[in-house]
C-alpha cells in the first residue's frame, strides 16, 4: 500500500512535496528530535510571507528595526574594542585581564559598554604619548572631519576668542558656549552648557600645561547641527582643576555628534599639545585671528 503523497505535514500546513519535513519522511529517513536548519529557514520564510500578506508594512518594519537594533547595541565585543583602540588583540586582552580596561563577562564572553570605554579613554588620553595618540586618532573613523586636518575642519575664525573675558570656571564655560553659538549650529545652548558643567563636576578636563578641553560627557546630536571646536584664552590663568592645581588659561570646547568624532578630536588635540613650541606660540598670539592661524598651521603640519 502506497503512502498518500497529498497528506499535510504535522508541523506546518504545507502539502508534500513543498514541505521539507515531508520530503524527508517520504525518503524513509527518520526525523531528528531537534528542529533542523532547513525547517528553521522554511518556517521563517513562511512567517514573513504570512506577515506580508496581512500587513506588509509591519513585516518590513520588523526586519528593518531588527537589523537596526543589532547595529545600535551599546557594547563592543573584544574584536571591536581591539579595532577601536588600534592595538593588537593580545595587548588589549592583557589590559582587560588586569582590570585596566572596564568590561564585564556575559555568559563567558567579554562585553565593553561603549559609554564606559569613551569615558575611560577621556581619562587616559592626557597620559598617552604621541605614538599612542596617533594610533587612537587613526582608529576612529568619522565622516564629519577631514582625516588629514580634523581640528581645522571644525574650527573657524569666528569660533576663536582672544582674549576670553572670564575669570572663573563657570564664566569660562559660559563664554565658550556663547562663542560656539555664533555659528548657528548650537540649537540648545542651555542644554549644552549644563552638560559641559556636569562633565566638569564629574572630573576636570584640564591637561598638563595650563590647557583644558571642556565637553559634554555624552554626545548631543539633537542639540547640535554640526560638530565644532571653540577656542578661548584668558588674560591670566584661573583655577580649573588642572593636574597638580595648575592654573589654566587656554580652553578648547569640543562639541561632537558621535563618539568616534569626539575621540578623534581629543586624540588630535593631545598630539598638538605635545608638539614642541605649539603652546608657547598660542600664548604669544595677540589676537583671535593670530591664534586661529597658529592652530590651523600646527594641525596641518601634523598630517594624518
Amino acid at each position: 500500500m502506497t503512502r498518500d503523497s497529498s497528506r499535510r505535514c504535522r508541523v506546518c500546513p504545507v502539502r508534500k512535496p513543498a514541505c521539507p519535513i515531508l520530503l524527508r519522511s517520504f525518503t524513509g529517513r527518520q526525523h531528528s528530535p531537534y528542529i533542523t536548519t532547513e525547517l528553521t529557514v522554511f518556517l521563517t520564510v513562511c512567517a514573513i510571507g504570512f506577515a506580508c500578506i496581512f500587513d506588509r508594512n509591519s513585516a518590513v518594519s520588523c526586519l528593518r528595526d531588527g537589523g537596526r537594533q543589532a547595529m545600535s547595541r551599546d557594547y563592543y565585543t573584544i574584536e571591536e574594542l581591539t579595532r577601536q583602540l588600534g592595538k593588537e588583540r593580545r595587548l588589549v586582552e592583557k589590559q582587560v585581564s588586569r582590570g585596566n580596561i572596564p568590561g564585564r563577562r556575559v555568559a563567558g564572553v567579554w562585553r565593553f559598554n561603549k559609554t564606559e570605554i569613551t569615558n575611560w579613554l577621556e581619562q587616559e588620553i592626557p597620559q598617552f604619548n604621541q605614538a599612542d595618540l596617533a594610533v587612537l586618532e587613526r582608529s576612529q573613523h568619522s565622516t564629519e572631519v577631514a582625516s588629514h586636518s580634523p581640528v581645522s575642519s571644525l574650527l573657524h575664525p569666528d569660533l576663536v576668542k582672544v582674549p576670553l573675558d572670564a575669570g572663573t570656571k563657570p564664566s569660562v564655560l559660559k563664554q565658550l558656549v556663547e562663542t560656539a553659538g555664533r555659528t548657528w549650529q548650537v540649537f540648545d545652548s542651555s542644554a549644552i552648557l549644563q552638560a559641559v558643567r556636569q562633565r566638569e563636576d564629574f572630573a576636570s578636563t584640564g591637561f598638563d600645561g595650563g590647557i583644558a578641553v571642556p565637553h559634554p560627557q555624552s554626545r548631543m546630536p539633537d542639540a547640535l547641527g554640526e560638530p565644532l571646536i571653540a577656542f578661548g584664552r584668558t588674560l591670566s590663568g584661573i583655577p580649573f582643576g588642572g593636574p597638580r592645581r595648575q592654573l589654566t588659561d587656554m580652553f578648547f570646547l569640543v562639541l561632537s555628534r558621535d563618539s568616534n568624532t569626539h575621540l578623534k578630536i581629543l586624540a588630535r588635540l593631545g598630539r598638538l599639545f605635545q608638539t614642541p613650541g605649539f603652546l608657547d606660540e598660542l600664548r604669544a598670539a595677540e589676537t583671535s585671528i593670530d591664534a586661529y592661524h597658529v592652530i590651523i598651521e600646527a594641525d596641518a603640519a601634523l598630517g594624518e
